[in-house]
């Protein structure tokens, strides 16, 4: 963030200033080059950090797609100033500023997310998959809430059941063994799942 700000005063300095030679057309080539191999590096890298759920790995991917996005801005710019209009050089600088500012920004944002123990990315889905799943275990009858915080990569869960009044203790504690152990077995990314349980009542569901 710090660098797209230098990089647009610089643009804005330029603009506002003297004119200046554009660059030669062999910078063109550079730039359509950057494009591609970007490209593919931000590809691979934010299949591979969200295969193995590694924050790092997807920061790094999207530097990558920056820098393809930067690539284009300049190219354009190369392009007409080479052209003759020598103010799209230095104006393709403040949008590639923009770019990097607004891709820091996201990267600070989720990293920040993360080190609060914020909810993972995924929430809405993974809560769909703990209700599915509960709905498919015999006696629970309502799943009363649901709350997640990641844990570096991986999610931990907390998650509320209710089930009929009048079961034993023993047979609501298998009832929860057996959901824990469906939501810890069924994702790599699930790291540890608290099941409480809650008698169902006829005037609510919490106890």
């Amino acid at each position: 963030m710090v660098t797209a700000a230098l990089v647009a005063r610089d643009g804005i300095t330029h603009i506002l200033g003297p004119g200046r030679g554009a660059p030669g057309i062999a910078a063109m080539g550079v730039a359509a080059l950057s494009i591609l191999v970007k490209e593919a590096m931000f590809r691979y890298a934010i299949a591979e950090g969200r295969r193995i759920g590694s924050d790092l790995l997807v920061a790094d991917a999207w530097h990558h797609r920056s820098d393809a996005l930067s690539s284009i801005a300049a190219l354009v710019g190369i392009a007409g100033a080479n052209a003759g209009i020598a103010f799209l050089d230095p104006l393709a600088a403040v949008a590639v500023a923009g770019m990097l500012f607004w891709t820091g920004a996201s990267i600070l944002r989720g990293s920040i997310n993360a080190l609060m123990d914020g909810r993972p990315p995924d929430y809405s889905s993974e809560l769909t998959r703990v209700r599915e799943m509960a709905g498919h275990i015999p006696g629970i009858v309502h799943v009363d809430d649901v709350r997640m915080r990641r844990y570096g990569g991986r999610i931990v869960m907390d998650v509320e059941i209710s089930v009929d009044a009048d079961v034993t203790v023993r047979d609501a504690h298998a009832l929860a063994g057996e959901l824990r152990g469906q939501l810890e077995g069924a994702q790599d990314h699930v790291w540890e799942v608290f099941v409480h349980v809650n008698p169902h009542l006829e005037h609510g569901s919490r106890s």
